[in-house]
């Protein structure tokens, strides 16, 4: 019997590694010289970012990278679809009510096709436009990763986080979009930590002579889970993601 994850998840938070310079808005000088930006980590045993802003502007400036959309999955209950709906937003995009965004990737693409790449772990959008720009605000209870190449933390993070999704959608029968619609509802800090504690549990069976990449991402993952813990979350309590297979296969 399947069932929604909604009651056994915490709802949605509030910001993970806030600064008193993190999620500041640009201001008008600064948007000028750049089409995005993420903004500062606090520490760097964090992997990503707290929030990410990106200008989508009516006419490229021609001297950077000109984003003319942003393309990321919106939540069901604020897109109004039935499921999670791959979404392209560009310029010009209506100033509403914030919108939800689920887990998975965000790419950033400009008007010569190429891209920059992210994963996020849900969180909340927001948009505003006037005559010039469209200003997109996405913030996060959870790290928003940038993906900056193989090695990096957050690449890694990516991958394992992705296999984890696909073994997760197979043991539980359940096709990855009826998979994505329940974890939507999720609050982003704890799918970030289930994921961290269950990559961990799966690497704990390499021995200290395994490959160097397994080892360093082991004391990267070590790195987040301790500043988690420091920040005051406990890992420890989230869900694995096999509770979560149980849980959508057996019901409450």
């Amino acid at each position: 019997m399947k069932t929604s994850l909604s009651a056994r998840w915490p709802q949605r938070a509030g910001h993970w590694m806030m600064s008193p310079g993190n999620g500041r808005s640009m201001t008008s000088n600064e948007s000028t010289f750049a089409g995005y930006i993420f903004a500062p980590r606090l520490d760097p045993r964090c992997p990503g970012h707290s929030r990410l802003e990106v200008f989508l502007r009516a006419e490229p400036t021609q001297e950077h990278f000109d984003p003319e959309y942003v393309r990321l999955t919106l939540v069901p209950e604020f897109s109004g679809n039935p499921m999670p709906e791959i979404t392209e937003i560009g310029y010009p995009w209506p100033s509403l009510k914030p919108l939800a965004w689920a887990i998975g990737p965000i790419d950033i693409v400009d008007r010569k096709g190429s891209k920059v790449e992210g994963f996020g772990f849900g969180g909340s959008l927001q948009a505003a436009t006037n005559s010039s720009q469209t200003h997109l605000v996405l913030d996060s209870a959870a790290p928003i990763l940038e993906l900056v190449g193989p090695g990096a933390f957050a690449n890694d993070l990516t991958e394992e986080v992705e296999v984890l999704l696909a073994e997760l959608s197979a043991q539980a029968g359940m096709r990855l979009s009826e998979l994505e619609i329940e974890l939507a509802k999720a609050d982003p800090l704890a799918l970030y930590l289930a994921s961290l504690m269950s990559i961990r549990r799966k690497l704990s069976g390499i021995d200290r002579k395994g490959p160097p990449p397994y080892q360093q991402l082991i004391r990267k993952i070590d790195a987040a889970l301790m500043l988690a813990r420091e920040l005051g979350h406990n890992p420890e309590l989230a869900p694995s993601f096999s509770m979560l297979t149980k849980a959508i296969e057996d019901g409450d």
